[in-house]
């Protein structure tokens, strides 16, 4: 494993633990010393997490894809072939364009990081932390 993908990894560790320390009322931790099996494990387990986490995020990602092109073919025939119908019979399989994360925008705008995938996992990381928590980002006066 390479040093920075080790690194990553510890630091995903040292803020998994001090979530948990923070909420029993501990003071954080800043470094995570690699060296006993028990720490080892933990870390191998993060590693494997992410690892299964980015290969699942492609799956989505192209059932997301399938889904969008079916949704387009069936709003396509329906404009220009179908008729009342057909119409009620297929839009239950239309689905709206997916909109961008407003999140990544901001991330984008701020210059938080360099690349898209870069954007898009802090994004990500940031809503699945909120969401853990119960939280959400909305727009100003949405309910």
């Amino acid at each position: 494993m390479a040093d920075t993908e080790k690194e990553a990894f510890r630091q995903i560790g040292v803020d998994l633990i001090n979530e948990y320390r923070v909420r029993g009322g501990f003071k954080p931790i800043d470094w995570l010393a690699i060296n006993t099996p028990e720490v080892s494990a933990f870390i191998r387990s993060i590693q494997l997490h992410e690892k299964i986490k980015k290969e699942l995020q492609g799956v989505k990602q192209e059932l997301a894809d399938f889904r969008q092109e079916v949704s387009d073919i069936v709003h396509h025939y329906v404009y220009a072939c179908g008729g009342p119908d057909d119409w009620e019979k297929l839009k239950a399989l239309i689905i709206p364009k997916p909109e961008p994360d407003p999140l990544f925008d901001v991330l984008w705008d701020l210059g938080m990081a360099k690349d898209r995938s870069g954007i898009e996992l802090m994004a990500n990381r940031i809503n699945e932390t909120l969401d853990a928590r119960g939280l959400e980002i909305r727009e100003k006066n949405d309910g």
